[in-house]
């Protein structure tokens, strides 16, 4: 034993620590947060719609240049649909979407505390 560690050889601490059966997962596995759970799901479609133009463009910045182009031309060519007469909202509608999500997002953010 030293001055500085007073505990014997820190290696031996360190294994025995180790060894403990209350320590082994303390730490616990890293809980992924639910909008990674979202990219991981919508990735694959993300790149079957956009790999085959970057194969043909053969450059990712090009890439980006053309569907930023395609998003400014489709904001002139497409016409507004405005309606002479215009409805009010839909109240039952939002309603039953917010429970929608609501039932879906909560178990997701809520995860095993449920």
């Amino acid at each position: 034993m030293s001055a500085l560690w007073p505990h014997g050889d820190p290696r031996a601490v360190a294994q025995s620590v180790l060894a403990d059966p209350r320590f082994r997962d303390a730490a616990g596995t890293p809980v992924k947060p639910w909008w990674s759970y979202l990219l991981d799901a919508l990735a694959p479609w993300w790149h079957r719609l956009i790999d085959p133009l970057g194969r043909a463009v053969g450059d990712a910045a090009a890439t980006r240049a053309i569907g930023i182009a395609v998003l400014v031309v489709a904001r002139y060519v497409v016409p507004a649909t405005r309606s002479d007469r215009p409805t009010g909202i839909d109240v039952p509608g939002t309603l039953a979407f917010a429970a929608t999500l609501i039932a879906l997002l909560v178990p997701l953010a809520e995860g095993d505390s449920l």
